[in-house]
């Protein structure tokens, strides 16, 4: 059994084996979201599963040791590789993109994966360092309100009369 005082590297290698599979079975079906409906429900299911990959990560931490951290210069290879493209596509609803390409969509969330995974060990590294400051209450309060409220005002700002993908893309800035 893993402790914190003796870390299951094999542990850490499952949870990255099921970040994969996620990836892969939420990139491989062509759920064509074009509006709210019972694709986006799947869709939401499936993402779903990289929360709850997530959460068991973050129950895990003092248990299970850094492994992708230990080969850095292959992860800096795989950011470079699944770096999203900057040029703007308007696939599905604007809030959740919907890449018509497998390979696309593969790259995508496996570069969203990395990425998080990658804040996520800086942010423990910067932590055990003791360089962390204590985040304002008002912070942490207005982003979870922020959270809460944008699938409405997303739903309420793309019906506003004249509201185009460019427009509506410019308020995000």
């Amino acid at each position: 059994n893993a402790t914190p005082e003796v870390p299951s590297i094999e542990g850490r290698v499952w949870q990255h084996l099921a970040m994969g599979i996620c990836v892969v079975q939420f990139a491989l079906p062509d759920f064509s979201i074009s509006g709210f409906n019972g694709n986006l429900f799947v869709y939401g299911q499936f993402f779903r599963q990289f929360m709850a990959v997530g959460f068991a990560t973050t129950l895990s931490r003092k248990t299970v040791p850094a492994v992708v951290t230990r080969v850095w210069p292959l992860t800096m290879g795989c950011m470079i590789m699944t770096t999203a493209p900057s040029s703007f596509f308007l696939g599905g609803i604007i809030s959740y993109p919907w890449l018509p390409n497998v390979v696309d969509r593969i790259a995508y969330m496996s570069g969203t994966a990395l990425i998080v995974g990658t804040l996520d060990r800086l942010g423990k590294i910067i932590g055990e360092a003791g360089l962390l400051f204590e985040l304002p209450s008002f912070i942490s309060n207005g982003t979870l309100v922020w959270y809460l409220v944008h699938p409405l005002l997303i739903a309420v700002m793309a019906k506003l009369p004249g509201m185009t993908a460019v427009s509506f893309s410019m308020l995000q800035c």
